[in-house]
Order: C-alpha cells, then sequence, then structure tokens
C-alpha cells in the first residue's frame, strides 16, 4: 500500500509511524522543510510540500492532517483512480475542489475527528511494541497560553502534555 500525509506535525507524526509500522510505503507533504529530515529518519520514502509531486506514485490513500486551504485539492489531484482520501485537519473552514476530478476518478473521501476504542487500543499495542515512538514534551499548566501560540507556528514537533 502506498499511503500519502498531507501535514508532519504532531498527527503527522504518529501518521507515519503508523502506515510504515503497517507495512506501507510513505510519502509526505510538509510545507516547513525543516521537518523533512525527521520524516526521512522514520522512512518515508520523500517528502514534498505539494502531495500532487507525488501523483505517479498512485497513492492508495492520503491522510490529510492539515486541512488547510488547497490541501484537499492537491489529494484529489494525487489520489490514485479509486483511492480513499482522510480529512482529519480542520486548518480551515472551507475551500474549492475540482468536482471533476472527484467523479472521474471516483475518490472516496472520508472525514475523521475520532477513532474507536478498537483503534485506541491498536494504536497502544503498537507503542508497547515499539514500532510506534510518541513525541511528547512536557509543559507546566502556566505555560499552556505559551504552548497554544507555539502551536499556531508551528514550532513544536510533537505533542505538549501538560502536567501538574
Amino acid at each position: 500500500m502506498k499511503v500519502g500525509i498531507i501535514g508532519f506535525g504532531g498527527l503527522g507524526y504518529f501518521g507515519v509511524q503508523i502506515a510504515k509500522a503497517a507495512g506501507a510505503s510513505v510519502f509526505v507533504a510538509e510545507v516547513n522543510e525543516a521537518r523533512w529530515p525527521l520524516a526521512r529518519h522514520l522512512g518515508v520514502e520523500s517528502c514534498s510540500k505539494d502531495i500532487r509531486v507525488f501523483e505517479s506514485e498512485e497513492l492508495d490513500v492520503i491522510i490529510d492532517f492539515a486541512g488547510a486551504d488547497g490541501t484537499l485539492d492537491s489529494a484529489i489531484g494525487a489520489i490514485r483512480h479509486g483511492g480513499r482520501i482522510v480529512e482529519v485537519g480542520l486548518g480551515v473552514e472551507a475551500t474549492s475542489v475540482s468536482i471533476p476530478s472527484i467523479t472521474m476518478k471516483e475518490v472516496h473521501i472520508v472525514g475523521a475527528s475520532n477513532g474507536t476504542k478498537a483503534e485506541a487500543s491498536a494504536i497502544l499495542a503498537l507503542i508497547a511494541e515499539g514500532a510506534v515512538q510518541p513525541k511528547t514534551q512536557q509543559i507546566s499548566f502556566g505555560e499552556i497560553p505559551e504552548g497554544l501560540h507555539r502551536l499556531e507556528q508551528g514550532a513544536p514537533d510533537g505533542r505538549l502534555i501538560a502536567v501538574l
């Protein structure tokens, strides 16, 4: 299976590891080139600023963790005929897409906001096996406003965890 990941932030970092643990070849679209070395370290095939660069790879699944303006349309352009796009990111409220491309490619687009208990158990099992390694940084409750500002700026490479 060939998987495209759009957005290599906190969730994209997990997405790459989960796809790799499942045996997939993974291609990452991330506008921040400073994140590319970490993606390559995790074993991705290639990185680009736009997922459309990988159109010739005939990606089976593209997971859009960014949800930024244009990322869904780029995913539609890059996905193989009959492929699936999973929209997770909430970067913008609305965006434009090519209806003829969706129709002619018979693209399946689904949204995902939560996982099931079984999926959570499967992820925890991957973490226990060492196949998925969370990247976290602890902050105090008093640092939450600064942490939110850092998230808005795209600064942290992992997940922030507020602790007492």
